[in-house]
């Protein structure tokens, strides 16, 4: 999507490439595309997807976010920004409601 290839055709090769498989639960955890590349770029040695514009990683998150949108009941959108425990915490809640039968 951060190419410019539209959502459809993104989700149509996701389906190719997973045989249509699909979690029960996912976790998107969200932040600024600046944000997250000035902590990739912290870390170091970046891939090439780590050495995109930050306009490429701006049009990821939002297809990521659209995604999330169309199915909020499989993908849960976390704040990035907080502390990780606080993100664990969040995440831990999320997987026992599911284990239990629960969403939301």
């Amino acid at each position: 999507f951060g190419r410019g290839l539209g959502l459809s055709l993104v989700n149509r090769l996701d389906r190719m490439a997973t045989g249509g498989l699909k979690p029960d639960l996912t976790f998107l955890l969200d932040l600024p595309a600046r944000t997250g590349l000035a902590r990739t770029r912290k870390r170091g040695k970046l891939t090439r997807i780590d050495r995109e514009r930050l306009r490429f990683h701006t049009k990821v998150r939002s297809a990521f976010l659209r995604l999330a949108a169309r199915e909020p009941r499989r993908i849960q959108v976390i704040d990035g920004l907080e502390q990780p425990r606080e993100t664990g915490e969040v995440i831990y809640r999320h997987v026992t409601r599911a284990l239990h039968g629960r969403r939301g």
